[in-house]
């Protein structure tokens, strides 16, 4: 990857704002928003360490390009602001070690540091960036490049690591100076608590099962209980109770009242919202069987595919007596 002695301006003056995706992981304390898509490529998983020290990590995609960022405090009580505080050598260190291992494994082969450089060259939000390369892959293995970005912010360690064929360098430098875009965003900011409470409601349907969806399901649902009386049809919700009932079918119903939220909080309605409840709870439905995160329920399995599903919804109000046909 050659280094972007540009990135500054792009920071400063960049003509477009980063594409708007949708949450995956709210962080309440910090207050910020991890979006589904991070330069170009889509959100793919998180994970949450059991050590607090290791904090959480959110992986990106897109063909051969890979991206995992991570929050952490590597178990220190102050992580100071910057690029250049105590402790970012540690995930330099860190990283090599781990490149290193893979190296004695026989994964790859030829590892060698590039370079570092810390980007962008002003601004309040920098990283302290560490190129590295080494050759993967079978029978020919091929050269390919891991960089590391680090900074520290609100007492926190922020590491984004990035990874791509050495061929692709010159639309990784694209990727990655829209990745350092986005982050300086984020970091930079603090999300209103409208924005946090719409961030959780649509990461409680995005990938629900998930570090961030079950956090958002818990605020989704801590946030229901303060409401008054609002419309819920019980018959939408075609499972078995009790010992039968399905694993993971609770994050459907945090789900279906994501769904609502967002249409009576920012209103300050009393209630609405119910057939937004219901399609986010599909859409939640769907996202978590394609993970394989539910077994499969009949009837969401037909209404989930339903072509037009505000007529299907209609449709299921008149057939459970919630609503009078049309006409009548």
């Amino acid at each position: 990857m050659r280094l972007s002695a540009g990135i500054a301006a792009l920071v400063l003056f960049c003509p477009f704002a980063p594409p708007q995706a949708s949450p995956v992981l709210v962080d309440e304390g910090l207050r910020w928003v991890f979006p589904s898509e991070l330069g170009g490529m889509a959100y793919e998983r998180m994970e949450k360490y059991t050590s607090d020290a290791l904090g959480y990590s959110i992986f990106y995609g897109r063909d051969s390009f890979k991206a995992v960022l991570s929050v952490l405090t590597l178990g220190r009580e102050q992580v100071l602001d910057g690029p250049g505080g105590e402790g970012i050598d540690a995930l330099v260190q860190r990283f090599r070690e781990e490149l290193g291992e893979r190296e004695e494994n026989g994964q790859i082969s030829k590892l060698q540091k590039r370079g570092s450089a810390v980007v962008p060259m002003q601004g309040t939000v920098r990283f302290a960036m560490t190129l590295f390369q080494y050759y993967e892959g079978a029978p020919r293995p091929l050269p390919r490049c891991a960089a590391l970005y680090a900074t520290g912010c609100r007492n926190r360690f922020i590491q984004l690591e990035f990874r791509y064929d050495l061929k692709d360098s010159e639309t990784a430098r694209l990727l990655s100076d829209q990745m350092v875009v986005q982050l300086i965003d984020l970091m930079g900011g603090e999300s209103s608590d409208l924005a946090l409470l719409l961030a959780q409601c649509d990461a409680a349907v995005n990938d629900p099962s998930s570090y961030g969806g079950r956090l958002a399901a818990r605020q989704v649902l801590a946030k229901t209980r303060t409401l008054g009386e609002l419309n819920v049809y019980t018959d939408l919700f075609p499972w078995e109770e009790g010992y039968a009932k399905p694993r993971n079918v609770d994050l459907l119903m945090a789900a279906y009242f994501a769904g609502m939220l967002k249409v009576v909080v920012p209103a300050g309605l009393p209630s609405g919202g119910e057939y937004e409840a219901f399609d986010a709870m599909l859409t939640a439905y769907r996202n978590m069987r394609d993970r394989n995160d539910i077994q499969p329920i009949a009837k969401l399995e037909e209404w989930s595919a339903a072509p037009d599903r505000q007529a299907l919804y209609q449709q299921l109000l008149v057939e459970f007596e919630y609503a009078l046909p049309p006409g009548e």
